[in-house]
């Protein structure tokens, strides 16, 4: 078995052995994470897509390393005489270096890794089957509405047919009924006010007579209450106008 097969061999770690910080991890991480919080305000947003969705919170080795390799493309001019890079490619060349000292991105990962298999990941399985109810709730509802919406299209429908309406603009149609059929609906009860039988119920209810007009007719009993109408003459067949 040659070196490569060797370095390539996996590596039995127990799980529960992950997360555990034997050499000062933490106090490494917490280092860098404080020299990204400073350099990322100077990094030159524009140059990459990339660096536009970062969050300095969630910068880790593998954001860390990915953000060294785009500054070094874009600026591979900025060395000093010593063959370093200056400026920002330079401080986060350090961070890299940092990281991969003592093989601190290492542990860093096996945190991550723990940090999602015990929370992230359950956490995320139970927004997925929340969102899968909340789902199946508003396509329940959707069916619904439509049903509700096909049964009120189809009133709707009935009732323009029963006004002799097309539906389309019901403010126009219903204008336009109004305007043909009012003028012998007007006449007709003209017509029947015309009767002498109302000429003292024409007086008492006349726009132009005020109530006290109205109260003193009454009380002196001018209007002829006893109507008398042949049953011969009341037309019995009601229709609907």
């Amino acid at each position: 078995m040659n070196q490569d097969e060797i370095r390539n061999l996996p590596i039995g770690i127990a799980f529960a052995r992950l997360g555990e910080d034997s050499g000062g991890l933490e106090e490494e991480t917490g280092s860098n994470e404080a020299k990204i919080s400073k350099s990322f305000a100077l990094l030159p947003k524009e140059t990459d897509p990339f660096l536009q969705t970062l969050d300095p919170e969630g910068i880790s080795y593998l954001e860390s390393k990915q953000i060294y390799e785009i500054l070094l493309k874009s600026t591979p001019e900025s060395r000093n005489i010593f063959g370093r890079l200056s400026g920002v490619s330079g401080e986060w060349e350090r961070i890299v270096h940092a990281y991969e000292k003592d093989n601190i991105f290492l542990g860093e990962a096996a945190q991550i890794m723990v940090q999602n298999v015990n929370y992230d990941i359950p956490y995320q399985k139970k927004q997925v089957q929340k969102f899968q109810q909340q789902l199946a709730e508003l396509e329940r509802k959707e069916v619904e509405i439509k049903r509700s919406a096909a049964i009120s299209a189809a009133k709707y429908s009935e009732a323009c047919q029963e006004l002799v309406l097309q539906g389309v603009n019901l403010r126009f149609e219903l204008l336009e009924t109004a305007r043909k059929s009012l003028p012998s609906t007007f006449g007709q009860i003209l017509e029947l006010l015309a009767n002498p039988c109302f000429s003292a119920t024409k007086f008492v209810f006349s726009p132009r007579n005020s109530p006290f007009e109205v109260a003193a007719a009454m009380a002196n009993d001018t209007i002829d209450w006893n109507i008398t109408v042949n049953s011969l003459q009341i037309d019995w067949d009601i229709g609907i106008v």
